[in-house]
């Protein structure tokens, strides 16, 4: 209801008026419109206080041109304070342009110094930093992926932790430039004194980046770059590694006739020959595939027309491929063949036989069994194709290609798949059907 002219005592805005309250007389400050976002509608027991509040707020919208309508009334006074304080500090310090937006970024710099300040006062040396990574990393499921690491996954782990000690042992961790990462990589030596292979540089280079990867994690935040980013170092691709037929029947042999379970020992017959038969004549994985089926995963009367023995290989609870075991592979599976439980396969077994033939970390390369196989197979079988090769093993064919396959002679391939158990233990699988 409009207010009658004769209850107005202010008719400009904000308008004040006369009006009766709980039986009281007394006056009215309406406010309203205009964009003011203060208290509406306030009551004053006296004309004279009414009207000084009117004026007032007229007063500091109009002279403010409305920028206090943005606050509240009971936020204005503090405004008003920051104002004077930013004004005389502009007097005392001839600061003409300061403003509160200023003043808010200067906070948040000073800030953010603070807390850097506080992180480095917590950041470790590399030594000690090293040492924390390397315990990580060697504990159940501290491989990436949560995955625990393997015997050589490790031994990696402590190479890692012995090349930072050695560069950097008693520098903080945020003190690692990008410059000191270049300079250790491109300087740094073998044991005997040569100079790094670009190969060895690559390697040692991926080592620290997953370190100061590590470093830079949500749980740390030591620092927030890695001095290893716009790295590199080329190398040539060389001829992939396998295991000439000498050494693949020593491998056999061995692992057969490791039988030795002193002192608690895993004996190489139950716990590395099926691992190594089911890479070398099926291209499985030792550990990621072999190591997790059993023996009543495998159907012995699954024969396709060329001998091999068709194997399902799961990979994950829902993903699963086919891969063929080579009639050669099935003579030594026979060996050791259970007729249930898990198809045993321990790389401490592995590593023990590995060395009885000299074959160890110098003398083995990664996969190199599945190289082996891939490049046996492809040498006999270049017919089906690498599309067959790439179902059977689970990886592309650009893979195969790139670091699977190595040239071999037709002849060479054929004396491969013909090294055989020794005659006196071929037997008839008993646990067919």
């Amino acid at each position: 209801m409009a207010a009658k002219s004769s209850n107005l005592v202010r008719a400009t805005w904000p308008r004040v008026r006369s009006e009766q309250k709980h039986g009281k007389s007394g006056y009215i400050v309406d406010a309203r419109g205009n964009g003011w976002r203060g208290k509406q509608r306030e009551w004053f027991p006296t004309k004279a206080l009414a009207k000084n509040k009117a004026e007032q707020i007229a007063h500091d919208c109009w002279s403010l041109g409305f920028q206090s309508a943005a606050f509240k009334e009971k936020d204005y006074a503090t405004f008003k304070a920051w104002s004077s304080l930013i004004e005389q500090t502009c007097k005392e310090f001839k600061l003409p342009e300061l403003s509160l937006e200023s003043l808010i970024e200067l906070a948040r710099e000073g800030r953010k110094v603070q807390t850097k300040a506080a992180l480095e006062s917590h950041v470790p040396s590399v030594h000690l930093a090293a040492d924390q990574y390397y315990k990580e990393k060697i504990a159940p499921y501290g491989g990436k992926g949560g995955k625990t690491l393997s015997k050589d996954g490790k031994r990696d782990a402590k190479k890692a932790k012995n090349h930072l000690t050695e560069a950097w042992p008693w520098k903080a961790v945020n003190a690692v430039t990008h410059q000191m990462v270049e300079t250790y990589l491109k300087t740094a030596r073998r044991l005997d004194g040569k100079p790094l292979s670009q190969q060895s540089r690559r390697t040692r280079l991926t080592q620290l980046k997953m370190f100061f990867k590590w470093c830079m994690s949500p749980k740390r935040k030591w620092i927030t770059e890695n001095p290893c980013d716009g790295l590199s170092f080329t190398v040539d691709r060389g001829e992939v590694q396998t295991l000439a037929n000498e050494d693949v029947a020593r491998l056999l042999d061995t692992a057969w006739n490791d039988t030795d379970t002193c002192r608690r020992r895993l004996c190489g017959r139950d716990y590395a020959l099926p691992g190594i038969v089911l890479s070398l004549f099926a291209g499985l994985r030792p550990w990621s595939e072999a190591a997790k089926m059993y023996w009543e995963d495998i159907d012995w009367t699954l024969i396709t027309p060329n001998g091999s023995l068709t194997i399902k290989v799961r990979k994950s609870k829902t993903r699963f491929h086919y891969a063929e075991l080579h009639p050669t592979g099935i003579e030594w599976l026979k060996l050791c063949a259970k007729k249930k439980g898990s198809i045993k396969t321990h790389e401490n077994a592995l590593e023990r036989v590995r060395e009885k033939v000299g074959l160890g970390p110098g003398n083995w390369t990664p996969d190199v069994l599945r190289h082996t196989y891939a490049s046996n197979w492809y040498a006999t079988h270049s017919e089906r194709g690498l599309n067959t090769l790439e179902r059977l093993m689970g990886n592309s064919v650009e893979v195969l290609r790139k670091h699977y396959i190595k040239a071999l002679a037709p002849k060479e391939a054929e004396s491969y798949w013909e090294i055989l158990p020794p005659a006196d233990l071929i037997k008839t699988n008993q646990l067919a059907a």
